[in-house]
């Protein structure tokens, strides 16, 4: 393939990406905005937070902010990695140009994980009540978001999400850990 293939290639490829971005906005406000499911994302993107506020120790709200957004950053890296792979999708968006993965990455996730990280300092209750957490999301919400058309599984299993949020609670609890010792010399 010479320089000028390589330029088709990348011209047609841009083509393809501006007539995806135009159907996908069309779609939007044809089929997502303002529906049920819509109302719901953005409920379950805001509401939570309210709740968090109520329950987060204030006097660590700097310590489990933190551990809340290395869940937040590693979920949404595995959130596109995923529907990028095509393995699950979302089938309503709560903005067009934001991944309908946003009430989950940056709400629903990091609140329950920065409860666990709250209410659990100790490592073994915390892996006890992680394990329950872990399993509750992949086993029960997960197959709840499926019924309620807010995931769409398409090549992946219930069973593969609980080693994910199972490993990334022990990565943030391990890293925010670290963090703290290296501050506090």
């Amino acid at each position: 393939m010479d320089m000028r293939d390589i330029e088709q290639f990348q011209q047609k490829l841009i083509e393809v990406r501006k007539t995806s971005s135009d159907l996908s906005f069309a779609h939007w406000l044809r089929e997502e905005l303002w529906t049920w499911g819509w109302w719901l994302s953005v409920a379950l993107t805001i509401l939570p937070w309210f709740v968090w506020w109520k329950f987060v120790d204030k006097k660590r709200t700097f310590e489990i902010l933190t551990y809340g957004l290395f869940i937040t950053m590693m979920a949404t890296f595995l959130d596109v990695v995923g529907s990028e792979l095509v393995l699950w999708n979302y089938p309503t968006r709560i903005l067009p140009i934001v991944p309908a993965m946003l009430p989950f990455d940056f709400t629903i996730a990091p609140i329950i994980f920065m409860l666990l990280y709250q209410y659990f300092p100790k490592w073994k209750s915390y892996l006890i009540a992680g394990v329950v957490i872990s399993a509750t999301l992949a086993f029960v919400a997960e197959p709840l978001l499926v019924k309620m058309n807010l995931y769409v599984l398409i090549t992946w299993q219930y069973i593969y999400s609980f080693p994910i949020y199972l490993g990334a609670a022990i990565f943030a609890k391990w890293l925010v850990g670290n963090i703290k010792k290296a501050t506090m010399r």
